[in-house]
């Protein structure tokens, strides 16, 4: 049987991190963040819960049980937070 291509030519494997890369990038805790911001922890979830490239280690909310929240936050994310709020 023939094999058949679903891609043309040009496709290119999506982008993917290493593992031994990902061990090298720095991770905060909402605390770091807060305590050095000088804000809330709560403030802190707030601004970066959605940014992408934080991590989100933290349970799911279902009907009988709260949501947990465990936010990893890689310096690099962060710093580029601190600038864009400077900007502003």
């Amino acid at each position: 049987m023939p094999e058949v291509s679903f891609f043309s030519g040009d496709y290119e494997a999506p982008a993917t991190i290493s593992i031994s890369a990902a061990a090298d990038i720095e991770y905060l805790t909402p605390q770091q963040i807060a305590e050095l911001l000088k804000v809330s922890v709560d403030t802190v979830v707030r601004k970066f819960e959605q940014r992408r490239g934080v991590l989100d280690l933290g349970s799911s909310e279902s009907r009988f049980t709260r949501r947990y929240r465990v936010l990893r936050i890689p310096r690099t994310v962060f710093e580029a937070y601190v600038i864009e709020a400077s900007v502003t």
